[in-house]
């Protein structure tokens, strides 16, 4: 049995760097998110969904925006000067894009501040979706990649549970 891959199309290797932040950022914004949704799960007694949205939005922004100071701070430290006007627009919206991750969840807690739903089922649900927006990016990477078949499942399996040990270091410092 031979580990060779059908032959894939070539890949734009300029568009292939452009994602590199935007997943990146992502997936550190979905788990900044599922931090304070497994933070708020675990202490919900009297807790409002405008509090828990306050929160979660408040620590995305926080995480973009040291994303984006980071990101700053690399290019000038790698490149000697500050990013130009595209290279600022790039970086930008690298950083808006990432809030994307929050949006289900803020959508389910407007449900629960509206009492279409409880603050718990809410949290409980925006915690689900990003562990599975998770999942789905990393099924992602691994399903792009030039990698055979049992190094794909390998390292989708080491990669659900390196974000398995994340959550419990999480539930751990906020348990």
């Amino acid at each position: 049995m031979s580990d060779a891959q059908p032959a894939r199309p070539a890949r734009d290797p300029a568009k292939m760097e452009g994602l590199l932040p935007r997943l990146r950022e992502r997936v550190y914004v979905t788990f900044t998110a599922l931090a304070v949704l497994l933070a708020f799960g675990s202490h919900l007694s009297g807790t409002t969904a405008l509090t828990v949205a306050s929160a979660l939005t408040i620590a995305a922004v926080g995480a973009v925006l040291a994303g984006f100071v980071s990101d700053t701070i690399a290019h000038l430290a790698v490149h000697g000067n500050l990013p130009d006007l595209k290279g600022m627009r790039h970086l930008i919206a690298v950083s808006v894009g990432a809030l994307a991750s929050i949006v289900l969840p803020l959508i389910l807690l407007a449900l629960a501040h509206f009492e279409v739903i409880s603050v718990e089922l809410a949290v409980r649900l925006g915690v689900w979706s990003l562990a599975l927006a998770l999942g789905v990016i990393a099924y992602i990477a691994v399903a792009r990649s030039l990698l055979p078949f049992w190094k794909k499942a390998a390292v989708f399996v080491v990669e659900i549970a390196f974000a398995g040990l994340v959550i419990a270091v999480e539930l751990l410092a906020h348990g």
